[in-house]
């Protein structure tokens, strides 16, 4: 199978205006612990190449992939849609069920060595600030999210295509930092799944 990474992220029709006040409380919860959505992002960007490195040294770039792979994926997959949903994307932070909003399947592939896995921390960093610029605008429309949610329960559909493409931009990147798969991140942003006006005009 060659390398590959799969997002898919459903935007609801309707938002719960009761999961805002949940973001609210998570996102102070996580403040007085010191672990904004920033801080856990700049860790990993470190964090993940060097565990990539120490696995790879260990135990060899095809168990590193077929052992180790996996479990960075799920932990790769609920980070993410824990950015999507604090960014009003999803409304359930749920990730990797079937019925999830939101589904992220890593297919590992490749040959990586020490090396490589050192040189993500270099070679990803164009990517690394493309994402950090998108961010801005991402941010913005989340807030704008939360007052269109709190007024009438849903999203402005062309905001959150934005949003789903942002969030699967994040994920895809995070899957080449830790040399899981070798595709560079493409610099134009993908389609990540429908929202509720896609799915209204798919059925037509």
């Amino acid at each position: 199978m060659p390398a590959s990474v799969d997002i898919h992220i459903e935007s609801p029709a309707r938002f719960d205006r009761l999961q805002i006040l949940v973001r609210l409380v998570l996102s102070i919860a996580l403040g007085f612990l010191g672990l904004t959505t920033g801080w856990i992002t700049c860790a990993l960007y470190l964090v993940l190449p060097a565990v990539a490195a120490f696995f790879i040294s260990s135990r060899g770039p095809v168990r590193y992939l077929a052992e180790v792979g996996p479990s960075l994926a799920r932990m790769m997959a609920w980070l993410v849609g824990l950015h999507a949903y604090l960014l009003m994307v999803i409304d359930r932070p749920e990730v990797g069920r079937e019925s999830a909003d939101l589904r992220m399947e890593v297919h590992p592939a490749g040959h990586p060595t020490v090396q490589v896995a050192i040189l993500r921390l270099f070679t990803s960093l164009p990517a690394a600030l493309l994402l950090a610029v998108l961010l801005v605008p991402a941010t913005l429309f989340a807030l704008v999210g939360v007052v269109t949610v709190l007024v009438a329960e849903t999203q402005a559909e062309p905001l959150l295509r934005f949003q789903r493409a942002v969030v699967s931009y994040a994920g895809r990147l995070a899957a080449y930092h830790a040399a899981l798969v070798d595709t560079y991140p493409s610099f134009r942003l993908e389609p990540a799944g429908p929202g509720a006006m896609d799915l209204a005009a798919g059925a037509r």
